[in-house]
């Protein structure tokens, strides 16, 4: 358990500076552990993948309009460690989850290599020549992702910093 759990109780004095300012960390504390858990939750499925079949791989490729599919030992080596990463990193995640207070800085980590990612893998789609909609549904969103989380993170953490 963290020393700086903050009892979430509203308060039944009038409302104060710092009863509007623990208000907006009670939200963004929430929405934090929600976005958190959720992020977290959809990476770990990627755990599917490793035992994909390849024709189904190779199916969904197809479907994505992205051609056929390499069938090459570095493509099976590179889908299944890549879905391996995912899934460790969403485990991380739902961890850091569990105490937003105690793992502010893991939270800050996460945050700040999320949108490195965003930024990184947009241009990994770019030179790969991926679909327009592979391009704008993976690194933006994923940068936008992790921008609310490291803003939230230090909203959370400021609130606890002032009240410790």
């Amino acid at each position: 358990m963290s020393q700086h759990r903050v009892n979430f109780t509203i308060p039944l004095r009038p409302v104060g500076k710092l009863d509007i300012e623990f208000t907006v960390c009670q939200d963004c504390h929430r929405f934090l552990v929600l976005l958190l858990r959720i992020g977290g939750g959809l990476a770990c499925t990627a755990v599917f993948a490793v035992f994909l079949p390849t024709e189904w791989m190779a199916a969904t490729h197809h479907w994505l309009g992205l051609g056929e599919f390499p069938d090459a030992p570095v493509t099976q080596y590179l889908a299944r460690s890549v879905s391996v990463f995912y899934a460790m990193f969403g485990g991380l995640t739902i961890l850091a989850a569990r105490d937003v207070f105690r793992y502010g800085p893991v939270i800050t980590y996460l945050a700040l290599v999320t949108m490195v990612f965003g930024v990184v893998i947009t241009g990994v789609d770019v030179v790969a020549e991926m679909p327009t909609y592979w391009i704008l549904g993976e690194g933006p969103p994923t940068f936008v992702i992790g921008l609310v989380i490291l803003l939230l993170n230090r909203r959370v953490q400021r609130y606890v910093g002032n009240t410790a």
